[in-house]
């Protein structure tokens, strides 16, 4: 195994999203850039903390005691 550097591995182009960006919004990101987490950000672009698909609610198919695919 090489040793490789986290500048070898990282994404430089970054998506992110800021603490008023809706959760919905957050999925589509995540569905879109096929990624499972990004930064929140605020004004000045420093990094609040990380959002992760588990996070996210769940849509209302994939709850618990919910049948596939139907609303609540």
């Amino acid at each position: 195994m090489q040793n490789r550097t986290v500048a070898e591995v990282m994404t430089w182009e970054v998506v992110q999203a800021r603490p008023d960006t809706p959760a919905k919004e957050l999925a589509r990101l995540l569905d879109v850039h096929r990624i499972s987490g990004l930064p929140v950000v605020d004004g000045d672009d420093k990094v609040m903390g990380v959002v992760s698909r588990t996070d996210l609610p769940a849509p209302p198919g994939d709850r618990p005691g919910s049948p596939a695919g139907r609303l609540p």
